[in-house]
């Protein structure tokens, strides 16, 4: 499985998708004009991934800011990752600057959304 790394941008996060360890990094910020496009390739992967994922991936999503059509695809690209390794062990981790509630509370938001619990890492 090739694992997947796209650099950051001003308006795109860093993504360091590594399949051998089960580790999928997504951190900075989301706001380019076409989320629909960059999600997809994310999405892409994890489909991949699933088919020879390891017993236990973690995803840590670190993003300082992400608007809302990012926010959008972020959810559905977690609701895949979670639908794809169904029956493994997936170990989320929302990382927020611990001064901003509203990170927080995106978090939060997502984790009642996607049914599944998240660990929270202030920053």
């Amino acid at each position: 499985m090739d694992n997947l790394n796209i650099d950051a941008t001003s308006s795109t996060p860093l993504v360091s998708f590594d399949g051998t360890m089960g580790n999928l990094l997504i951190k900075g910020y989301s706001t380019t004009e076409y989320p629909f496009e960059f999600y997809e390739r994310l999405t892409e992967w994890v489909e991949d991934y699933g088919q020879g994922a390891k017993d236990a991936t973690r995803i840590v999503v670190g993003l300082e800011y992400c608007n809302t059509a990012s926010s959008k695809c972020l959810l559905n690209f977690l609701k895949k990752a979670i639908e794809v390794l169904d029956g493994k062990e997936i170990i989320i981790t929302w990382e927020y600057d611990k001064e901003d509630e509203d990170a927080l509370d995106t978090g939060k938001d997502f984790a009642r959304l996607l049914k599944i619990p998240f660990e929270f890492e202030g920053i």
